[in-house]
């Protein structure tokens, strides 16, 4: 079943990930707010709750912390003034570096047994299902 084999892939990967958390210094939702900041470069808070289901306020005081820590930075937006644009300070980009080499090497280990075609429709496959999945969350908010 699709599903128990997503959940089984996400929750590896998580494991794999946790096991060397003490490297990155960082929780695992603060790995996910640092990595969806930077895969949309600037965003903002509202933008960041939607995205990852999470409370406003929860977000934002996780974005205080991860500013005091040097990992992020926020500033107004000209445009909007009620609003800040979140981006990574390049500390928070360097963490991200190191979690995203972290992600490759999981990705091989898991990929050892799949021929590079075969992986490459794999990733193709999931990129269609994760795009249908993010248009069918915002068709229903």
């Amino acid at each position: 079943m699709l599903m128990q084999d997503l959940v089984l892939i996400a929750k590896s990967a998580q494991s794999f990930i946790q096991a060397h958390r003490a490297v990155l210094g960082l929780t695992g939702i603060e790995q996910t707010v640092c990595m969806y900041i930077y895969l949309h470069h600037h965003t903002n808070q509202e933008r960041l709750a939607k995205a990852l289901l999470m409370d406003k306020g929860n977000v934002a005081k996780m974005m205080a912390s991860l500013e005091n820590e040097g990992f992020l930075s926020r500033e107004e937006n000209p445009d909007n003034r009620r609003e800040n644009i979140v981006s990574l300070t390049p500390k928070g980009t360097e963490l991200i570096k190191e979690m995203v080499q972290l992600c490759a090497g999981w990705e091989e280990m898991v990929l050892q047994d799949v021929s590079i075609q075969e992986a490459e429709i794999f990733r193709n496959v999931c990129s269609k299902i994760s795009q249908r999945a993010e248009r069918w969350k915002e068709a229903g908010e």
